[in-house]
């Protein structure tokens, strides 16, 4: 068994005494992902020992969403059957439901698709010169991973025997997965835990207007969803002209930093501060609760200006 992590009274954390702090990275496929294992790579050169990329971690409105996400191709498929049940239906009441259903699912997936162009765009914009620029110094290729939870990769990670496992994205992992670190799996979370744990919680944080929860959040990984003790939680700066989806890469790119800063002090010997989450605290957001209706209302408030109101209206406070 690996030592265990420690965290004392005192809320401190005691990194496990373990040699070489070698590093795994696991993520997704898209910019804000590569940037991640960039920067790792770029900061702790000896220490980096394997990448891992899943591209199943990066959000694809059309196939890569299945049922619990609320979107994906199984529910256009659905969408479609309940529109032509409800007017093939000889009877109002027979049909009002499934064509209401229908036109949500199908609302959903316009909002969903919208969201990922927009994403795109906006990791094009912020990270594609910085991507670019810290490819050109890697030492690790991305290795494709279909399952992370799947007996092939739990076999690489065991050989591996890393130090550090980094997480960026993703579904939750199994125990046994976590335990393949010697010393700490960390997480890095786009969302103010404990407020806002679980899925696409910077949107929701948004849809409530809560800017001071829009913010990135470095975490040992445990068995729940974003559960595990802080190390670090800071707050995005955004711009008055941000977009729905840069609000969300500016988040990303801060967590990745705060990465960086707790790497640097555990691999330093450093005994850091834990916040430990109560798991009461907060709420855990489920894919599929992100649905059309709540997109549309996130977009109408990105188009009436409200984000560039607010950060007017806190700076004269």
């Amino acid at each position: 068994m690996p030592p265990a992590a420690t965290v004392d009274e005192g809320e401190t954390f005691t990194p496990p005494a373990s040699e070489p702090r070698s590093i795994a990275i696991l993520t997704g496929a898209d910019l804000r992902h590569r940037r991640f294992a960039l920067l790792v790579q770029r900061e702790f050169p000896k220490l980096a020992k394997a990448w891992f990329e899943c591209p199943a971690f990066s959000l694809n409105p059309i196939r890569g969403l299945g049922r619990r996400d609320g979107g994906g191709f199984e529910l256009l498929q659905r969408a479609r059957k309940r529109l032509l049940a409800g007017r093939s239906s000889g009877t109002l009441p027979a049909g009002v439901a499934p064509l209401t259903d229908a036109r949500g699912s199908l609302r959903t997936l316009y909002y969903l698709r919208k969201r990922r162009a927009g994403q795109l765009a906006s990791e094009k914009r912020l990270f594609s010169d910085e991507v670019a620029e810290l490819m050109a110094t890697r030492q690790l290729d991305p290795e494709p991973v279909s399952d992370p939870n799947g007996p092939e990769f739990l076999a690489q990670l065991k050989a591996l025997n890393p130090y550090f496992l980094l997480v960026l994205g993703g579904p939750l992992l199994r125990s046994e997965v976590l335990a393949c670190a010697r010393g700490l799996a960390l997480n890095q979370h786009a969302g103010w835990s404990p407020d806002y744990k679980g899925s696409h919680t910077i949107e929701w944080a948004l849809y409530h207007r809560d800017l001071d929860a829009v913010g990135a959040t470095v975490h040992l990984m445990s068995a729940g969803a974003d559960a595990g003790p802080i190390l670090r939680r800071a707050r995005a700066a955004l711009l008055p002209e941000d977009t729905l989806e840069d609000c969300f890469s500016r988040v990303v790119a801060l967590g990745s930093d705060l990465m960086v800063e707790v790497l640097r002090e555990v691999i330093a010997g450093h005994t850091l501060p834990v916040l430990k989450q109560d798991p009461a605290a907060g709420r855990t957001y489920r894919g599929h609760e992100l649905d059309g209706k709540v997109l549309a209302r996130l977009y109408r408030d990105f188009a009436s200006g409200w984000l560039a109101e607010e950060l007017v209206r806190r700076r004269r406070i």
